[in-house]
């Protein structure tokens, strides 16, 4: 879940699930081209269940972008992917 929908503002929030708990987590924002547009975090740790991260949206113009989540777990990767849209 993305809050706000649409971004507004500079800043909006991404909830994600982590089950039995990150070794690490990594989230890029990609533009629709599916193009780097910046890394958010890159192997951080987070608990088993709810967790959230701050995206700054200063720099992206308005559009749709995309958050992929990629949590390593020992049982494996889990891929998470999530529409952003901004209108400024």
């Amino acid at each position: 879940m993305v809050i706000p929908v649409p971004v507004t503002g500079p800043s909006a929030k991404v909830s994600f699930y982590v089950e039995g708990g990150g070794t690490g987590v990594e989230a890029r924002i990609y533009d629709t081209a599916f193009s780097l547009v910046t890394t958010v975090v890159e192997q951080k740790t987070f608990g088993s269940g709810w967790s959230s991260l701050a995206l700054d949206t200063q720099a992206l113009s308005n559009g749709t972008y995309y958050v992929k989540i990629v949590i390593h777990a020992p049982g494996g990767d889990a891929h998470r992917s999530k529409a952003i849209y901004v209108a400024k």
